[in-house]
């Protein structure tokens, strides 16, 4: 052969590579990729790059820690007296968000109607009588063993309320546990919660038009 032993270790290609350099990168020097570390598919998955929200916490959907995570909390269109026709859409009902003068216009986080509530005719639900500011008659609430699960308002500002009730379906139990909220209207920019576990049984209202509400709320053990 025209290389000498003294010449089979390949002299040239030994500048290319520096002494720190591991075995793994002075193999194969030129098959390396052209991307820069950090575009490569391991650098994805570093702590800079995950998501500002956590796994838990879904923007568009999320559920109560105490119930179970199939019951996603739904937001629902606005209503008002001027609003389809004054009626809320149909569900279990957590928070509460309101919003133009003496609180107009309502709009509701709920749990799905058909997971939760029985508001078959068999099940006997019924609305309540219109109550208001007026002539002491600013709260009412669903009778013992029923949720609210729907809202109507009718007149200026939606200043008469009634309350839809209904029975949970067997696998949920409503408790003796009672919370009202504190009162909120229109200058509050966010949602009124009940507690964790807990549902809307029942409104207070106070001042013109009913204006500022307080929702009451029942804690109901699920399956």
């Amino acid at each position: 052969p025209s290389i000498s032993p003294s010449e089979s270790a390949y002299p040239t290609t030994l500048p290319s590579v520096s002494p720190s350099s591991s075995p793994s990168e002075s193999a194969y020097p030129t098959t390396l990729p052209s991307a820069s570390p950090s575009e490569s598919p391991s650098a994805s998955f570093s702590p800079t790059t995950l998501p500002s929200v956590s796994p838990s916490e879904s923007p568009s959907v999320s559920f109560s820690p105490t119930m179970p995570p199939t019951l996603f909390t739904f937001t629902s269109a606005w209503f008002s007296n001027e609003i389809a026709g004054g009626y809320s859409e149909v569900g279990a009902i957590v928070a509460i968000q309101c919003k133009g003068w003496y609180c107009d216009d309502k709009r509701l986080k709920y749990h799905d109607a058909d997971l939760v509530l029985d508001t078959s005719d068999s099940a006997a639900p019924y609305w309540t009588k219109w109550f208001s500011q007026e002539a002491h008659m600013e709260e009412e609430a669903c009778g013992t063993g029923y949720l609210v699960a729907q809202i109507q308002c009718q007149s200026t500002y939606c200043d008469n309320l009634r309350l839809f009730c209904a029975k949970p379906v067997s696998d949920y139990i409503i408790t003796n546990e009672r919370q009202d909220t504190e009162y909120f209207s229109q200058s509050k920019p966010d949602f009124m919660y009940c507690p964790d576990g807990y549902y809307l049984y029942g409104i207070n209202c106070k001042n013109y038009y009913c204006g500022a509400i307080s929702l009451r709320c029942a804690q109901v053990n699920g399956p």
